[in-house]
């Protein structure tokens, strides 16, 4: 039997990677031939390039400084994208977002291949709203979501990365190197590409902190690939708190179940995590994306499941560590794990949702 080939539009950051990857595995195990198409995948650092096949088209970003760069790129992205297709014959492109895959989806419409979008986030990307009245369904994170967008719209659970289903606390951080006697283990990322801010802030917020409370506690701490590391370790060593620190961990599922608490952005990936897996956080969303869709995430998962929420201009060192001390003394598990069960209760998974119209 022939099988169903899925398309997936996905490049960029780690959060559209990571799920878009997450989703063809599962698309895979249920029998479907699955291509990723976009821009920049053969030099992405996150995209699996062993497992999948894939195409490349040429794309750029919307700019009003350099609207002659965005006609002549996207134009010549399309004609990628419309030869491929001709040649190809998808049966279905899933797309999620951002101008890496916006000519594709142009063609999608040109040559009628159905159309599914997914989108994370609160606040929807541009890419998104743009196409979303033209998809067969357009699949979201939270269904605030759904209020911005035209169409038909369906809540979904977020395909997250490779897990080990069997996976115990006492394993994760053992891989970590880390120790069970202590009562807090505190995990610090600023999710794929790191986060130079909260590395600076936060290390002198432990500054802060009494000898208590730093025999009490250990950290996890995921720099980015431009952190130095050696400076961030000597500074746990000399407040005498352990510490795993790395670049990049590719198993966050180990890193999650490992963690009490967290202090990260708001990405919509992340937020993901912190639901499925239920750790109270402090989210210190990003201020510099262009639609500030990290604050609408965060003050969603502040309103209604329990997390903290800090403004970057607002993220002093003090301030930090005094919501840190609220963080270890609150009982946020219990909200998140609410507010996690009313999502599954409406929520479908995205590859049973593919499967209907594929």
């Amino acid at each position: 039997m022939h099988k169903k080939t899925v398309w997936i539009a996905a490049a960029g950051t780690g959060g559209h990677i990571f799920p878009a990857q997450a989703l063809a595995r599962e698309l895979i195990n249920e029998g479907k031939a699955i291509v990723f198409v976009g821009k920049g995948l053969a030099s992405n650092c996150f995209f699996a390039h062993q497992e999948f096949s894939f195409y490349e088209i040429t794309a750029a970003p919307l700019s009003l400084r350099h609207p002659l760069r965005f006609l002549i790129r996207s134009s010549r992205g399309l004609w990628q994208a419309l030869s491929l297709m001709r040649q190809k014959r998808p049966s279905l492109l899933v797309g999620f977002g951002s101008y890496h895959t916006f000519p594709l989806l142009v063609a999608a419409l040109i040559m009628r291949v159905p159309l599914i979008l997914f989108e994370s986030n609160v606040l929807p990307g541009r890419v998104v709203k743009l196409f979303s009245r033209f998809a067969k369904c357009t699949a979201v994170q939270f269904a605030e979501a759904s209020q911005r967008l035209s169409g038909v719209c369906c809540t979904v659970d977020v395909p997250l990365r490779k897990q080990e289903k069997s996976l115990t606390r006492q394993e994760a951080l053992a891989y970590f190197g880390l120790s069970e006697e202590k009562s807090i283990t505190l995990l610090i990322t600023g999710g794929s590409q790191g986060a130079a801010f909260l590395n600076r802030q936060l290390c002198q917020a432990f500054s802060k902190l009494t000898k208590e409370e730093c025999s009490n506690l250990q950290v996890i701490h995921l720099a980015g690939k431009e952190a130095s590391l050696e400076a961030i370790s000597a500074l746990y060593e000399t407040l005498g708190i352990p510490a795993s620190i790395k670049s990049f961990e590719e198993r966050m599922e180990y890193a999650w179940t490992a963690a009490d608490i967290a202090i990260c952005r708001a990405g919509a990936l992340t937020c993901a995590e912190i639901l499925s897996f239920s750790v109270p956080a402090l989210l210190i969303p990003y201020p510099y994306a262009r639609d500030q869709h990290q604050q609408e995430n965060a003050r969603l998962l502040a309103e209604k499941a329990g997390c903290l929420y800090l403004e970057e201009v607002h993220a002093t060192p003090s301030e930090a560590v005094s919501l840190l001390r609220k963080l270890i003394s609150s009982s946020g598990k219990n909200q998140l794990r609410e507010y996690k069960q009313t999502l599954a209760a409406s929520s479908s998974r995205l590859s049973t949702i593919i499967a209907k119209e594929c």
